[in-house]
């Protein structure tokens, strides 16, 4: 993974790190720092985890008005008296150092901005903003697509103006009828033209075959033979197609006589190509089409990524050579005869100004003249030994001088030279920002909390961090430029891959070695047990990714490494009292099985001891507690004899009641009378036992048949109430 975490320890504006053999004294040390910070172009500030400020640069106390030093942050910079809901504190405090843009609501300008940790002596966290104003960059952005919008519009105009141009010279061709040589001539030099023009471009036939194909087509397609007069739509498509091309401008242009445009989507091989394709109408001197010419060019790149913005400038300038690219011809006398109206406006004077007036070296830079010049000569000597593109000063009209890429061919059979001329100024000045940017980058990775270290394509180390130096005792001096797994030296004692080369280039068997992998789509993660490594039995945590360019191509990978040892000790002994709580809840859980197999055995022994007291109370009680009050007794004894029942009822009553409940929730006469007939006493004889009639006795046996479900069923009810309490 690209991201690395924060690592414990002081890194920021004030830590510098002298080079052997030239020590410095604290005040030279200071003035390095302060010329450094004041040579910075953008704003600086440093803040506490309260978001109190703890410095500020000149450039910043000069735009706020004030120094805030000890203030609010966002009182101080936005003028808010809370917290900007765009703070990213949060993720800084926690080690992250954040990369972003944003417009501010105070002055409506755009900043970029880079947040790191900063960590004090005294153990505290502050976090270091460096800010820079891309304001001009941003409507440069903008700048540059209305650009390209115009240019897209002066294609159209130009494209009308190739059509009466065509239309006219069709009509000169038929109602001249130049001569041999001078129709010769004139060929030969528009061939050089087209064929030098850099994008593609074929003739076609109203039966779409094609006539002829400039340079630029016999390059894309050198195996298509226009003498042999192919149908397009056939050559052009590898597979070839039977049909014409559903997006085919070309075709559209022959059927009505109009300037077509389309990006196409051909087939070429196993993928598929993007071309842009513009289609103008050959007409003879009635009007009539008679062919279509078509201007190609591969934007299948384009269509891919998004490049830079000079990269896209000169990209479309390419796209639109013909038009949008400054062009002159010059004599063997270095006199300018011809000029477009791209020249005219980069040089600023007039075609008449220019044309057979002036000399190509008026426009050139003093400090280039002299080997423009010798080319100018060679190049008419032996062609081949001068180079066809290089870059130049060119100097305008009003002394501003641009530097240009100029691109000249010899016209075949004549003195003359063409020459076009594209502005790469904003390329060199982003090539110098790109530079600005490569040192920036090589000072952040320095500073990166963790371990960190870079290599090439080829595996040779390009950058060797101060936290990587303290891991391993090797210094960057010694460290860089190597290469042969030299790197790998101080951790395993032997040169072999290690986890960054096997991000580049993976091997199971060098893989394997390692404690734990985990392979991402850019990413490979690993940890790895260091007996070698300086202080020994350690265990390291990395993180390697590949580097690409703008274009994808990989140039390299890096590697963050981070001491683990601490954090593998704690998981192995939370891992044994992991297993030792596993045992015991073994041991628990066996013990809640015996503990429920005993209360299984209680209820029974339970149940069956409520059965046998219900059982002796009714055999050898109740019968003589019944005689008893049959017999002759005073109002006395009876009143003894009913307490006696009565007592006897609450005895057996929590008895009675659990046979009620595992039996459709019985009433107690219900009960009562059940469990007489259980014992098999008559309805006469139950009657006399409960003081009621016979009927009533009846009543409460149907009732009971009936919660029983054996309600008109051939089942002896005494029968089945002993089978089932």
């Amino acid at each position: 993974m690209a991201k690395t975490e924060a690592k414990k320890g002081r890194q920021g504006l004030g830590t510098v790190h002298a080079k052997p053999g030239g020590a410095k004294s604290p005040a030279e040390i200071e003035a390095r720092l302060r010329a450094m910070i004041d040579s910075f172009d953008g704003f600086i500030y440093i803040c506490s985890r309260d978001y109190r400020i703890e410095y500020m640069n000149e450039r910043l106390i000069a735009r706020t008005g004030r120094d805030g030093t000890g203030e609010l942050c966002y009182r101080v910079l936005h003028e808010r008296d809370e917290i900007c809901p765009w703070c990213i504190n949060e993720r800084v405090f926690k080690g992250e150092t954040v990369h972003w843009e944003i417009q501010s609501p105070k002055d409506r300008r755009w900043y970029s901005i880079v947040n790191t940790p900063i960590f004090n002596p005294d153990g505290t966290l502050s976090k270091q903003a460096l800010i820079r104003d891309i304001s001009d960059a941003k409507r440069t952005e903008g700048d540059l697509n209305h650009a390209l919008d115009r240019l897209e519009h002066e294609v159209e105009i130009r494209t009308a103006e190739l059509q009466i141009k065509n239309r006219q010279l069709m009509e000169e061709i038929a109602e001249r009828k130049r001569a041999e040589e001078a129709l010769a001539a004139s060929e030969e030099r528009y061939r050089s033209v087209i064929d030098n023009v850099g994008i593609g471009i074929s003739l076609i036939s109203p039966d779409m075959e094609i006539l002829a194909l400039n340079r630029q087509m016999r390059t894309w397609y050198p195996g298509i033979d226009a003498a042999q007069r192919p149908v397009c739509h056939r050559a052009f498509n590898d597979p070839p197609r039977e049909e014409i091309c559903p997006w085919c401008p070309t075709a559209m242009t022959l059927r009505d006589g109009q300037v077509h445009e389309s990006v196409t989507e051909t087939p070429s091989g196993e993928g598929v190509r993007n071309f842009r394709v513009v289609s103008s109408p050959v007409l003879d001197k009635d009007g009539r089409v008679t062919a279509a010419i078509e201007m190609v060019d591969d934007i299948t790149e384009h269509r891919r990524a998004q490049q830079a913005v000079a990269d896209s400038e000169a990209r479309y300038r390419t796209i639109f050579e013909t038009t949008g690219t400054a062009t002159m011809i010059v004599e063997e006398d270095m006199t300018i005869s011809m000029v477009n109206a791209e020249f005219v406006k980069e040089s600023g004077f007039s075609k008449a100004e220019i044309e057979g007036k002036r000399r190509w070296t008026e426009f050139i830079h003093e400090d280039d003249l002299e080997q423009m010049k010798a080319y100018h000569v060679q190049r008419r000597i032996a062609p081949e030994s001068v180079p066809r593109s290089y870059e130049v000063r060119f100097r305008d009209r009003g002394g501003r001088v641009r530097s240009v890429t100029m691109t000249v061919s010899l016209i075949p059979g004549t003195r003359k030279s063409v020459a076009s001329l594209m502005d790469i100024t904003v390329r060199k000045q982003a090539e110098e920002r790109i530079k600005e940017s490569e040192r920036f980058l090589a000072d952040v990775i320095n500073f990166l909390p963790d371990a960190t270290f870079v290599i090439d394509g080829d595996g040779k180390v390009i950058a060797w961090n101060r936290a990587i130096e303290e891991m391993t005792g090797i210094p960057a001096s010694e460290m860089i430029g190597k290469g042969n797994y030299e790197h790998a030296i101080p951790f395993y004692g032997e040169r072999r891959p290690i986890l960054i080369d096997l991000a580049l280039k993976p091997d199971r068997r060098y893989e394997g070695t390692y404690v734990s992998t985990e392979r991402g789509e850019t990413v490979l993660i690993g940890e790895a047990y260091m007996p070698a490594l300086k202080g020994g039995d350690v265990y390291l945590h990395g993180t390697a990714s590949v580097l690409r360019d703008s274009a994808g191509n990989v140039i390299g990978a890096i590697e963050s490494i981070r001491d683990i040892t601490e954090r593998r000790r704690m998981e192995e002994a939370l891992r044994r009292r992991e297993e030792d709580l596993e045992v015991k809840s073994r041991n628990l859980e066996e013990m809640n099985t015996a503990l429920r197999v005993l209360l299984k055995h209680r209820e029974e022994d339970k149940s069956e001891l409520e059965e046998k007291i219900l059982s002796n109370v009714k055999k050898l009680v109740v019968p003589y507690v019944e005689k008893l009050r049959k017999s002759r007794l005073t109002d006395e004894q009876a009143s003894y004899v009913e307490i006696l029942e009565d007592h006897l009822q609450d005895i057996l009553s929590p008895f009675l009641r659990n046979l009620g409940t595992r039996h459709l929730n019985l009433t107690p006469k219900e009960i009562q009378v059940a469990s007489l007939i259980r014992e098999g006493k008559t309805s006469k004889d139950i009657a006399e036992v409960l003081g009621v009639s016979a009927r009533a006795v009846d009543f409460h046996r149907d009732n009971i048949r009936i919660k029983l479900g054996i309600k008109n069923k051939k089942a002896n009810l005494r029968s089945y109430l002993l089978s089932s309490f």
